[in-house]
């Protein structure tokens, strides 16, 4: 099933940090970890799992699938696009996202809303590939599914999220 035209970043310039210099943190220090500490988890250690346990689900439950049910597709079948039909895209033609994007605009993802500070992540295939936990800075922390930070989402400022490496080398977007 295609992806909505709406979501999709070839199609929609404001999404495309390729049409949207404002977007893209090569053109826009302000977006860019790299070039702005506070962005960045390796300077800023509010941002970093590794040093705010509030961020990690290794040390913080609520957080964490395992031991919050309401984040756990096993047990909520409301999270589980497997059960839901309206947040699987293969079966909801409506389903708006917010989907992952590589830097060549391909689809990866998408997110699944389980609390206003966590979002599920899935594959295309509907595997559950981690998490995504609200962060200090508007931004997210992406956790994979054994509790190890992968990455973190920058807002873009038009409604989507640049997504960073732990490094701040830029890997994909979030719209």
């Amino acid at each position: 099933m295609p992806i909505q035209a709406a979501k999709d970043p070839n199609r929609n310039a404001s999404l495309n940090p390729a049409l949207n210099a404002s977007i893209n943190p090569h053109h826009n220090a302000s977006l860019n970890p790299a070039y702005n500490a506070s962005l960045n988890p390796a300077y800023n250690a509010s941002l970093n799992p590794a040093y705010n346990a509030s961020l990690n689900p290794a040390y913080n439950a609520s957080i964490n699938p395992a031991y919050n049910a309401t984040l756990n597709p096993a047990y909520n079948p409301s999270v589980d696009p497997s059960r839901n039909p309206s947040i699987n895209p293969r079966r909801n033609p409506s389903f708006a996202g917010p989907f992952v994007w590589d830097l060549d605009h391909q689809v990866e993802g998408f997110l699944v809303k389980a609390s206003d500070d966590t979002y599920l992540i899935y594959s295309m295939e509907l595997k559950r590939s981690g998490l995504a936990v609200r962060n200090g800075k508007n931004g997210f922390h992406l956790v994979d599914t054994n509790g190890r930070w992968t990455g973190y989402l920058v807002p873009d400022g038009q409604g989507g999220f640049l997504r960073f490496a732990p490094n701040a080398t830029w890997t994909g977007l979030v719209a």
